[in-house]
Parts: structure tokens; sequence; C-alpha cells
């Protein structure tokens, strides 16, 4: 098991270095690893699962990416609670990937999951909502929806016109 961590260690440094093939081949080894030890659905798989997931993205293989997120989505919730912060950003992920794949639909659906979640964990008003907002705003635009997107979109302006106004009266 010390082995596969070293492995995604020195997957992330060959990935740094551009070298996407060790990475891939190093994260590969380190999730058969995992896997044979803690069983498929055990949350520590999920280092060299996610790592994957990046990898298969930079290389194009959005399909992949796909399937790698949606399991290790399952893992996060499993593990952690579906409104977990991990769980929120792996939807976002998933969202990224719908777009990539043309289903603008589908990345509303995670895009609305990943967003109820970051407010459960920031408030609805936290400036770390605002991204997801943004995205989400665009998403409702190429569906078509200029009336859900402008609204989204006043909330974003709000929310960092309310952080403005704090960071001055703190300065």
């Amino acid at each position: 098991v010390e082995v596969a961590k070293a492995l995604v260690n020195l997957g992330d440094a060959h990935g740094d270095l551009g070298d996407l093939a060790q990475q891939k081949e190093m994260l590969e080894r380190a999730f058969r690893i995992q896997e044979n030890y803690y069983g498929p659905d055990h949350r520590e798989v999920l280092s060299s699962l996610m790592g994957l997931s990046v990898v298969y993205g930079r290389l194009g293989d959005i399909p992949r990416k796909r399937d790698l997120l949606e399991r290790s989505l399952r893992i996060f919730e499993h593990a952690f609670g579906p409104e977990h912060q991990n769980v929120a950003v792996t939807l976002a992920a998933l969202a990224e990937v719908g777009g990539d794949l043309g289903d603008v639909a589908q990345r509303r659906v995670y895009l609305e999951r990943s967003l109820k979640i970051m407010e459960l964990g920031y408030g609805q008003g936290h400036r770390n909502v605002t991204v997801l907002l943004q995205e989400l705003a665009q998403t409702y635009g190429e569906l078509g929806d200029v009336e859900c997107r402008d609204r989204l979109l006043a909330r974003v302006r709000q929310i960092e016109e309310a952080a403005k106004l704090a960071a001055s009266a703190t300065a």
C-alpha cells in the first residue's frame, strides 16, 4: 500500500513534467494495488482514480474521464455523504465533462447539485460560490433560459459587491 502512495506521488511528478504516458502508467499501477488491497469501492482508491481522471482528460479521452469521475463520485458519496465538499468538487468536474461532450442539460444538473452543496458549506452569499454561479449562468444561457442566466449573474454581482464593501470596511 505504501508503494501505491509512492506511485501516486511519482505519477504526479511525471504529470508536472508533462509526461502523461508515465503519469498514467504510475497511477494505473497504484490503482491496481489500492483496489486489490482495499477493494474496488474503498475511499483509499480515490487518489489514483481522481488522478487518472485528470490524466485521461489531458489526453483527450473525455468519456474515460467521465467514467472515472462517476465512479469517484459514488465512492465520495458513500464514504463521506452526499453533501461533502469533495462531492461538490467532483460534480463540478463532471459538469465540465458534460460541457466537453456537448451535453449542456447534464452540465446544468451537475452544476446545480454542486452549487447546493457549496452553498450549504459556505453560505449562499460567499464568494466561493460565485464561480459555480457564473458557470451555471453560462449554461442556462446556452440552454436559452436568458431570464435564469440574468438572475444568476445578478447574484454574482451582488456577492462581489458585498465582498468589496466588507473588504473596504476592514481596510
